[in-house]
């Protein structure tokens, strides 16, 4: 059981983690873990998925790679690991293109990071 002040965010975190139990350290499929069955089944929350239930990691999978929140929020973990800070309100365009970009190659991740590293404002960004 999760104590009150961490359940409201653990309520959030966990069925991802969870899903992913029926996996060994390092990557085996495994039913049980020290002699207790595995219960990789969850609710996704706080998407346009919402009460999206799974039984698996990879049905969890499955339905986060169809969610437009996640798409998005790649993007933007994508655009602050390139260009090394927080997108601002002048990185809308950017972020938008790069999503339109993503979305139109049937989310090729190349794609996404040529739309980042061929803007503008990566090319032409000062040094420090």
């Amino acid at each position: 059981a999760t104590a009150e002040p961490c359940k409201s965010c653990h309520m959030t975190m966990d069925p991802y983690g969870l899903a992913l139990e029926a996996f060994d350290p390092i990557g085996r499929f495994r039913t049980t873990d020290n002699t207790k069955p595995v219960d990789a089944s969850g609710e996704i929350l706080l998407s346009d998925k919402p009460n999206a239930m799974f039984k698996t990691g990879p049905e969890m999978f499955a339905l986060l790679a169809e969610s437009k929140d996640v798409h998005s929020c790649f993007i933007k973990q994508l655009f602050r690991y390139t260009f090394g800070r927080q997108e601002t309100k002048w990185d809308e365009n950017i972020l938008a293109a790069a999503e339109k970009r993503f979305e139109a190659s049937d989310y090729d991740m190349t794609e996404a990071l040529l739309s980042l590293y061929t803007s503008d404002a990566f090319i032409l960004r000062r040094g420090k």
